[in-house]
């Protein structure tokens, strides 16, 4: 036994998605249009989706100035290609905040003034961005430490007599200088037991 779902039970279900559904135009010269925009776009984008269907530039003006031209690009070339869109761009909402959103969106057999429609959905990434951020982070200072870190290792070769060890360039250093050359440790003179009762 098969069921439609009615008119409503759909808007219920977009009501609750944790995205923004749209519908979207590029037209050859270049302007665009939101043809649909669901009521998300209140919770998530902080504008009501009047606000986007009325201008598109709306929604253009709220794109982080670093990310436009990215953004502009990817929509030209899933255009020209007729191909899956998706873009990750970081927008700034009208309270101030700034988040990652990614778009995404396929073109419909449908069309408007013979350029194609697309749907698509806008979803909130902040937080996969914001543990990325902090990955990298984390790897750039690890590699910071280890760039930090030197250690001394191979065959050391050394004088049996006073101790001096032969550098690279061939000359002989006090085992102290080489070490201090060759690491991070850091001397601390006293006198052990047996050279203490020496000295008395």
């Amino acid at each position: 036994m098969s069921m439609t779902i009615s008119g409503d039970t759909i808007e219920d279900f977009i009501n609750i998605l944790p995205a923004v559904l749209y519908e979207y135009v590029l037209y050859k010269d270049r302007s665009s249009e939101f043809l649909y925009m669901s009521p998300s776009s209140q919770s998530i984008l902080e504008n009501p989706p009047e606000y986007f269907l009325e201008d598109t530039g709306n929604f253009w003006s709220m794109v982080h100035p670093a990310d436009v031209s990215k953004l502009y690009n990817d929509d030209v070339s899933a255009n020209k290609e007729n191909d899956l869109f998706v873009s990750e761009i970081r927008l700034i909402l009208p309270s101030g905040k700034t988040i990652w959103i990614q778009m995404s969106s396929k073109p419909t057999s449908r069309k408007k003034n013979d350029c194609v429609v697309w749907s698509g959905y806008i979803i909130d990434v902040t937080a996969r961005k914001n543990i990325e951020e902090e990955r990298d982070n984390l790897v750039l200072s690890l590699k910071d430490a280890l760039n930090e870190v030197k250690t001394i290792q191979g065959v050391i070769p050394i004088c049996s007599y006073c101790h001096s060890i032969r550098n690279d360039n061939g000359a002989w250093d006090q085992l102290e200088a080489y070490i201090l050359e060759n690491s991070k440790a850091i001397f601390s003179h006293g006198i052990c037991p047996d050279c203490l009762g020496k000295a008395e």
